[in-house]
């Protein structure tokens, strides 16, 4: 598990070494609550949860930026009762309950289509490590294709995205994500 992150974090010091700077402020961070709806092969274990993340922009150039994030996912319990009837005995019947969070490690890119007056709407491209706690212990690597627009606020920026999460495990985990949150610049020399 440490060696994946270390590439990761090798992998994202080598796209941005020599990298030339944007016209605009060239690296940002922010902060976001999610929700998160789980479909697929894991909404047979989890129910639908919330989380939080931040992220790390480089602008390479005006309209790309190199993207790094982190993830906390928890979805919510998911209780199923099984029930097996035997001839001259009757009905057994177990509960299980299930209950897990992934941590996803992200690393790619956002591409910024033309803004349209505050509004900037982008795509994002994200590779990831997800860290499986709970129920879901094992870690997988994913995708993570997605959407969303950047609202000017002045000082700071809102950022509204969707993402879908593809989780590489078996069973495959597939969840969509709905973000919210601020974006600030960081200082510059």
């Amino acid at each position: 598990m440490k060696k994946v992150a270390v590439v990761f974090v090798i992998l994202g010091l080598v796209l941005m070494m020599g990298v030339p700077a944007s016209a605009q402020k060239p690296m940002k961070v922010g902060v976001n609550l999610s929700i998160v709806y789980p479909f697929g092969d894991l909404a047979d274990v989890a129910k639908l949860g919330f989380g939080g993340g931040a992220t790390f922009r480089y602008y390479y150039k005006d309209n790309i930026a190199i993207k790094g994030a982190l993830g906390y996912h928890m979805f919510g319990e998911k209780e199923e009762t099984i029930s097996v009837t035997f001839p001259f005995f009757g009905t057994i019947s177990s509960t299980v309950k299930t209950k897990g969070t992934y941590l996803p490690l992200y690393v790619g890119a956002d591409y910024f289509l033309a803004a349209k007056g505050k509004m900037t709407p982008y795509v994002s491209g994200l590779l990831g490590y997800y860290l499986g706690q709970g129920d879901f212990k094992d870690n997988n690597l994913g995708i993570a294709p997605g959407a969303g627009i950047i609202y000017d606020l002045g000082k700071y920026k809102l950022d509204a995205n969707a993402v879908l999460n593809y989780v590489m495990s078996d069973p495959s985990g597939m969840y969509f994500g709905i973000n919210v949150g601020l974006v600030f610049d960081l200082p510059q020399k």
